[in-house]
């Protein structure tokens, strides 16, 4: 099956994943991407599909971004949401480049 995205998404080393804050909680990013994310479900309200997700988002870089966006399906313990409104081209390569950085033996999973 081809994998080939439109988007390019990051899977954030354990230590690097950035914190969702939303009015009720706060998620754990596993991966992002211009246009989706992986959210991890431990000390999640429960969400189902269809659901909205909103909040800030700060990057492992320190950047700020505001999230908008609605789970699409729950994926084991992740939460798989497509992004009204998320980070910038600009802000991934930054990560991209942050965590290359910060994390100079860490390699993508492909």
């Amino acid at each position: 099956m081809n994998q080939k995205r439109e988007h390019f998404r990051l899977r954030y080393p354990l230590l690097a994943r950035p914190r969702l804050k939303m009015s009720e909680a706060t998620a754990i990013v596993t991966e992002l991407s211009e246009r989706g994310m992986r959210l991890s479900t431990v000390k999640l309200p429960a969400l189902d599909a269809q659901s909205p997700v909103a909040g800030n988002l700060k990057l492992a870089c320190g950047t700020l971004c505001d999230i908008r966006g609605n789970v699409i399906r729950v994926d084991g313990d992740e939460l798989i949401v497509s992004l009204t409104e998320g980070p910038s081209y600009g802000d991934m390569v930054a990560e991209q480049r942050c965590i290359a950085q910060r994390f100079p033996n860490w390699r993508h999973p492909v």
